[in-house]
């Protein structure tokens, strides 16, 4: 998604790239999970409130924010800054809805954020060490 917000399509409007890979997304998660509530009457009995509230804040709006800000920070910190989500959400169920979150648990964290983290500095290590190589060289 990421890369696709990035570097596919810039020039698509951003509502229109939005709306493209939420369907497209929608669409694969209900051919691997098909959507049973439609049919049993829990989203009439009232969990259609809380599918808006959660489509819009966990859906709509985080595609329409990375479709503009991705292809302006470029997609290495827009990685970084998608895998910031992880520890908020821990964060959030912690204090929210009192779930016990294990030292393991927190050390997955970090070795994903890590794991993200460490590659992309090294790209930025080696693109400013390719930029002062070939300033010198232009010096010459």
């Amino acid at each position: 998604y990421i890369f696709a917000s990035g570097r596919v399509s810039t020039e698509v409007p951003i509502y229109s790239k939005s709306l493209l890979m939420t369907t497209s997304a929608t669409l694969f998660v209900c051919i691997m999970f098909p959507p049973t509530y439609l049919m049993d009457g829990t989203l009439q009995a009232g969990l259609w409130k809380y599918a808006l509230i959660l489509g819009f804040f966990g859906v709509v709006i985080p595609v329409i924010c990375f479709s503009i800000g991705i292809p302006k920070v470029g997609t290495g910190l827009g990685t970084i800054l998608g895998a910031v989500e992880l520890p908020t959400a821990v964060i959030a169920s912690i204090t929210l809805v009192h779930e016990v979150v294990s030292l393991l648990q927190w050390l997955g964290i970090v070795c994903i954020l890590l794991g993200i983290f460490i590659p992309q500095m090294l790209n930025v290590r080696k693109e400013r060490q390719l930029a002062r190589f070939s300033n010198e060289a232009t010096e010459f």
